[in-house]
């Protein structure tokens, strides 16, 4: 008996791509807005989008239809860039791709290094 290959799901993990306050690049590293939630460089974004078109072609190879891939990501901003230049790479349209935002690994463990009163602008309960 054949094994049926399309009932089974793929699934990608990736780590973010370059991170702007660990650049190189001094230009980078000025862009800055939060020092606890950088934002993904240039490069950072290249990488995403490469790791984008290589996932998209061992999906081909599958015979699995792109139109269905769910990109979950972090909430934070480089995570999210991340995605998003996943989704581009997919060769997805990313304002109607859906990214699910899911913040349970950093909430967990994450959440006590860098939630404090010096860094939030409203109170903690």
């Amino acid at each position: 008996m054949q094994e049926n290959n399309n009932n089974k799901n793929l699934v990608f993990f990736l780590r973010h791509g370059d991170r702007g306050d660990r650049s190189q690049e001094s230009y980078e590293r000025q862009k800055l807005e939060k020092e606890y939630d950088c934002h993904l460089t240039d490069l950072g974004k290249f990488q995403a989008q490469e790791a984008g078109k290589h996932i998209q072609d061992m999906i081909k190879k599958t015979g699995k239809d792109i139109k269905q891939v769910k990109l979950v990501a972090s909430p934070f901003l480089r995570c999210c860039m991340t995605a998003e230049n996943v989704a581009v790479g997919l060769g997805l349209p990313v304002m109607n791709n859906e990214i699910v935002v899911d913040n349970g690994v950093w909430a967990k463990y994450q959440r006590g290094r860098i939630i404090n009163k010096k860094i939030l602008s409203h109170k903690i309960k």
